[in-house]
């Protein structure tokens, strides 16, 4: 639960409206302050211009997600609609518990959504403006392995369908773990584009070394992943000795390169890699959000 203390409130009721002079609390050890004007008519707001500004303010949220953060917020009325704009700063964040590869950290923030939800009053009348910055990487320490990355997002649109845009970079020389493998990344940049459907776009590049168990022979292996997940480009793994790239998938997947596996199963395999590094299962996250 996000849980306010100390609350000290002023708000005299005016003829003509409710004006906040003194709004201040603790919440996770940070601090909040705020204040504004909401004017009436018939009970009934008509002309809104709030403010919040919060400081290290400590979450843990989703359950294991730590985080700190800082955060400058207004609310305005825009016809008969409202407005949340402004920036939050996350100043660290941690996330150290295995991920379940059907519930991935995405999609449990997904589901916990409903605790956020806008009541019937509000529905469809609230507008998001908010930049989201890392002050300092993202760390994730877990089964999917050691991944530090930086975040410049941008959240718009409706509170119950925000459409995120902006730009996740995984730092170089994080570690991925998948199907038995671990991959360093040696580049790990995933947009997003403010699309009603997530379909994040990647230019990565991952490199393993695997070892032929029948041969012992080492393999310098990389893979490209370029283009939306939805329909990754066309791009080979390589390998240093040279392997055909279904032989190549057909090593990371079992050991031995001595077999191949048909091309549709190596672009599976890609995608499921692009979905395990972004950090979930996006399609069901396409379908959640397009709900």
């Amino acid at each position: 639960p996000l849980l306010l203390e100390q609350i000290q409130l002023r708000a005299p009721l005016h003829k003509d409206g409710i004006r906040i002079e003194t709004l201040t609390a603790r919440m996770g050890g940070g601090s909040i302050e705020g204040g504004g004007e909401v004017k009436l008519t018939n009970w009934k707001p008509t002309d809104v211009n709030l403010n919040v500004a919060a400081r290290n303010v400590g979450m843990n949220y989703p359950d294991q997600f730590r985080s700190q953060m800082n955060a400058d917020l207004t609310m305005i009325n825009v016809s008969q609609d409202f407005l949340l704009s402004g920036k939050v700063q996350i100043v660290r964040s941690t996330y150290r518990e295995d991920i379940n590869p059907t519930d991935r950290l995405v999609n449990s923030l997904l589901s916990q959504k409903t605790e956020l939800s806008t009541s019937a009053a509000t529905q469809g009348k609230i507008r998001l403006d908010i930049a989201v910055e890392t002050l300092e990487d993202f760390q994730l320490r877990n089964n999917m392995g050691k991944i530090q990355a930086a975040a410049n997002l941008q959240i718009k649109g409706r509170i119950e369908e925000p459409r995120l845009s902006g730009r996740l970079r995984i730092r170089e020389r994080s570690e991925i773990l998948f199907e038995g493998n671990e991959f360093e990344v040696q580049r790990g940049n995933i947009d997003f584009y403010g699309q009603r459907k997530i379909d994040p776009v990647f230019d990565v590049e991952l490199f393993t070394i695997a070892t032929d168990i029948d041969t012992q022979q080492d393999y310098e292996i990389t893979i490209p992943l370029s283009g939306p997940l939805s329909d990754l480009d066309r791009r080979d793994p390589t390998s240093l000795p040279p392997l055909a790239p279904n032989q190549i998938y057909f090593l990371l997947l079992t050991g031995k390169a001595d077999a191949q596996i048909s091309e549709a199963s190596g672009r599976f395999f890609d995608r499921q890699l692009g979905s395990f590094l972004a950090g979930g299962a996006f399609s069901n996250v396409q379908q959640k959000v397009a709900r």
